[in-house]
Order: structure tokens, then sequence, then C-alpha cells
């Protein structure tokens, strides 16, 4: 990861690259970290990493924006079932600001959705 302002990653070899940006913003104890991108079995990982080093670092809410987010899969709903879990477990509030119209399906079509908490977004996060 190469640190707060975000960290694109992409595929190699011959398959079509897929990136994943993920921003941090921390204010009043609550940590937001924006997804933009894909999601997926290749990307997976990095958010996992960003959602341990963030609760590592004692912020008490986290929250992933999803708003931005193109494509998930079942890795990258993994991996947001495994950081709610982690968050759980260390007594910290996580939260989601849903994403567009095929990215909550995947929690919808999964039934997740009613286990997760997702918050309204009132204003766009920079």
């Amino acid at each position: 990861m190469s640190g707060p302002e975000g960290v694109e990653v992409g595929r190699s070899g011959g398959v079509p690259e897929r990136r994943l940006e993920l921003r941090d913003a921390t204010s009043a104890g609550r940590h937001v970290l924006k997804l933009s991108g894909e999601l997926d079995v290749a990307t997976a990982p990095d958010l996992q990493a960003a959602v341990v080093r963030i609760c590592a670092s004692g912020t008490r809410i986290v929250t992933l924006d999803l708003r931005e987010l193109a494509f998930m899969d079942s890795s990258g709903l993994a991996a947001i079932i495994a950081a709610s879990k982690l968050c759980r477990n260390l007594a910290y509030e996580f939260r989601l600001i849903p994403g567009p119209p095929a990215v909550q399906r995947v929690f919808e079509l999964t039934g997740v959705a009613d286990g997760l908490q997702f918050e309204r977004a009132s204003a766009p996060v920079a």
C-alpha cells in the first residue's frame, strides 16, 4: 500500500486491468475508506489489509464508502463481511455507504444486506 492518499491495484499477464483505489479520511474518531473501481479476487486482500491497518490505529468507527465502486464479486463481499466481523470483535462500529445498484444487488442476492449497517450519504466524501 502506498499510504492514505490511495492505492491502485492492477492485474497483469494479458488480463484486462482492474483497479481498486482506496482513499482514507479521518475526522472526530471516524475513519472513512472510500473505494472506487473494482473489488474482486485480485483486490480484496488490499481492502482487508487497509481495514486491519485502520483498526490498529485505534479508530472506533469504520465506514466503507462504496458509492464509486463499479464492480464487486463474491471475494469483495467476503472482504467486507470479514471487515465487519473484525470491527464487531473489537467493539468498533462498522458502517457502509451504499454503492451503485449493481454493487447493492450483490448484498441483496446473497442475503447479507440485513446483517450490515448501511447509512445514507448526506454529502460527497472528499
